[in-house]
């Protein structure tokens, strides 16, 4: 991926005088830029050459994120000495993304992020963040987790079935979402090839993981209804980690995938959290399953896995 006008991979902002400067470089293929309530700049890119699977990051003024084809236009730089320059170098300046999100059983081309500011209009979510994704035609939930100042979270599925590509998300003053869909240039599983949808919550309170945070020791796991302590028990619960590997190459496939054995589950006493102790190790992608969990009316979970990104343990 060359860049025949200028400025490939980079981020830039216009002052209100109309002056044009960069900002952040190193984007491989970012399909969607969204603020949140507290103005933070965040981006998805979509896997490819130097993206082993497709992420979501915090865009910071001044910072690489991964594609050295950007390089080039920076001082100290040039096509030859990137060429020439080890990937290890690259690994160490790159922002690590805030979350992976794993190629097919997540996403593969994401687009916007879209913050629930509807303060309860559309359910249990509010100030959750709903992206959308143009090949698997489903919307997914991105959760943030601050530990020790900077952000690392998980992404776990909300809704499948859309008629057409989720690129484009958007929530409206009623607390209604809102989906601008295509197929062009890659096919979706929905079908059409555009269209205009909207998700309307119809007040029932669902059963679903509503957020995970990370502990010294695991996780803990709140859900949106009391989960029936009958079901909380080691083997309830199946977790597995790996890593990406960082490179030129379309895409990685998992490395170093292996279990991880939960040593201790407990349920809080308003039953609405679930606390897993377990060994932890930075630099994972760790995948927790939890398919027989009921809550307190016997409802199994509707979502049944969620995907951490660990980039670093909680001190």
């Amino acid at each position: 991926m060359g860049s025949s006008g200028g400025y490939r991979g980079f981020a830039f902002k216009v002052s209100k005088e109309g002056t044009f400067s960069p900002y952040a470089w190193g984007l491989r293929s970012p399909a969607g830029l969204g603020a949140s309530p507290e103005g933070e700049l965040f981006y998805t890119d979509n896997q490819g050459d130097w993206v082993p699977t497709s992420t979501f990051h915090l865009l910071q003024e001044g910072k690489f994120y991964g594609h050295p084809v950007s390089l080039a236009e920076r001082p100290g730089y040039s096509k030859e000495s990137i060429t020439n320059t080890a990937v290890e170098v690259f690994d160490k300046l790159r922002e690590k993304p805030v979350a992976l999100i794993p190629h097919i059983e997540v996403a593969n081309s994401p687009g916007n992020p879209a913050w629930d500011t509807s303060k309860g209009q559309f359910g249990p979510f509010a100030g959750q963040i709903f992206i959308g994704d143009q090949t698997q035609s489903n919307i997914f939930r991105v959760l943030l987790d601050n530990v020790n100042g900077r952000y690392q979270g998980a992404v776990i599925n909300f809704m499948n079935g859309f008629q057409s590509g989720n690129i484009r998300t958007e929530f409206d003053i009623k607390g209604q979402l809102w989906i601008g869909q295509t197929a062009r240039g890659w096919g979706a599983k929905g079908g059409k090839p555009f269209g205009l949808q909207k998700v309307v919550w119809d007040g029932t309170n669902p059963f679903e993981l509503h957020d995970i945070t990370l502990t010294k020791t695991g996780f803990k796991l709140t859900f949106t209804d009391k989960v029936d302590v009958k079901s909380v028990a080691l083997s309830s619960f199946s977790v597995q980690q790996w890593n990406y590997h960082y490179s030129s190459n379309y895409g990685s496939p998992k490395m170093n995938l292996e279990p991880v054995m939960p040593s201790k589950v407990s349920l809080s006493d308003d039953k609405l959290t679930v606390t897993i102790d377990m060994p932890l190790t930075a630099d994972k992608l760790v995948q927790i399953d939890f398919p027989d969990l009921k809550d307190v009316t016997g409802r199994s979970v509707g979502v049944e896995k969620v995907y951490y990104t660990l980039n670093q343990l909680r001190r």
